[in-house]
């Protein structure tokens, strides 16, 4: 490759990020860009790749333009600026779905305790003490929420 670090620019006057920015741009949303392809572009390695497009990823969304979202083994797919907002909004409901599923399932077992040994009791009440406390912290606001408290119509 080449002897320059990491974060130096890639060619003495622009730092790399920008070479990745300037190459979302010119994409349509979901285009594909692969690992290999900043690789070329820029000459450097692997890692040198995935922090220029995180730091393009970053001042993308700063300038409310487009975002990448990383595909692991492959690179990035193009969209929209805020998309993936609502893509982490879907999955952290998710999980708190599963969190409370799992402290039901305890609850279930409580109901049970009779039959239970102290130990298992303990452990019962130890693993819900644990999922309680997961699913109180769980519980941010949606990116809906959020809009609307941006635009002054709820309150905290």
């Amino acid at each position: 490759m080449n002897d320059r670090k990491p974060f130096e620019p890639a060619d003495g006057l622009r730092p790399r990020w920008q070479y990745c920015y300037d190459l979302v741009v010119e994409r349509n949303i979901n285009d594909e860009i692969t690992r290999r392809e900043v690789m070329d572009m820029l000459a450097c390695d692997w890692a040198t790749a995935g922090a220029a497009m995180g730091q393009a990823k970053v001042h993308l969304e700063e300038d409310g333009r487009l975002s990448v979202r990383t595909v692991p083994k492959f690179g990035w797919v193009v969209m929209r600026a805020g998309e993936h907002l609502a893509e982490a909004d879907r999955e952290a409901r998710s999980g708190h779905r599963k969190l409370k599923a799992g402290y039901r399932k305890l609850s279930a077992i409580d109901h049970r305790r009779g039959e239970l040994s102290q130990f298992e009791r303990e452990a019962v009440d130890r693993r819900k003490a644990w999922l309680s406390q997961l699913v109180d912290s769980s519980r941010r606001p949606s990116l809906t929420e959020l809009h609307k408290r941006a635009a002054g119509q709820i309150d905290k």
